[in-house]
């Protein structure tokens, strides 16, 4: 996050640009991961005080809506605009509907079977959570995913789906049918201190061989 003070408009924008020249200088180089080569891309949301608000966490929020306008949008960079937050209210709706959704019973896992074209056999499945709202109907991962990431339920979330997953492989390995089961993982887990214990523990209790987990 970068803060600046005093700033009129057009020193605003050569500022979000110069940082943009200079990120991505510095990231043009590919990073290497395991033998991976990834190319890393910067994206940024401006809001501006006192035009399009006088307090802090509203300026953060109207830089965060407009930081999600561009990975929508596939741009580099987007100032707020009050017609980007047309879905505010819906979005308040689902940040307080999505605990119950986790501790009730409105999530459900799809699973997309993955084909070795070599062999032509299908060797996993990629687990994927859909929530069905009571009043919205199916609400795509899009529009939740992101919301639990930023108000924290992301843990409680990526913990049903695992759990989830297990048991759905345990039933399917009951009827021989052998699929390994792909599970998407944020990047916010990995930050809870608690994950890998809980993570160990699941699949010791439902004795799930971990080779059959790869993760995402």
């Amino acid at each position: 996050m970068v803060l600046t003070e005093n700033c009129p408009l057009a020193e605003a924008e050569s500022c979000v640009q110069r940082c943009l020249d200079n990120l991505d200088a510095a990231l043009e180089p590919v990073f290497d991961y395991q033998g991976l080569g990834f190319q890393l891309q910067v994206r940024s949301g401006v809001s501006l005080y006192p035009q399009h608000s006088k307090t802090p966490d509203s300026l953060l929020r109207m830089s965060d809506i407009a930081l999600h306008h561009t990975r929508a949008t596939s741009q580099q960079v987007q100032w707020f605009a009050p017609e980007l937050d047309v879905n505010s209210v819906e979005r308040l709706n689902l940040i307080n509907d999505l605990k119950q959704a986790i501790s009730g019973d409105q999530l459900v896992l799809f699973y997309q079977p993955k084909l070795n074209l070599q062999s032509r056999v299908v060797t996993h499945v990629e687990a994927l959570v859909r929530w069905i709202h009571p009043t919205m109907g199916m609400v795509p991962p899009d529009n939740f995913i992101h919301i639990a990431e930023q108000t924290g339920q992301i843990n409680a979330l990526t913990r049903w789906v695992i759990r989830t997953a297990l048991n759905q492989y345990n039933e399917w390995r009951a009827e021989g049918l052998d699929l390994g089961v792909a599970i998407n993982i944020s990047a916010a887990n990995l930050k809870d201190p608690d994950f890998y214990g809980f993570l160990c523990e699941t699949i010791q209790e439902l004795a799930v061989p971990a080779e059959k987990l790869p993760w995402k």
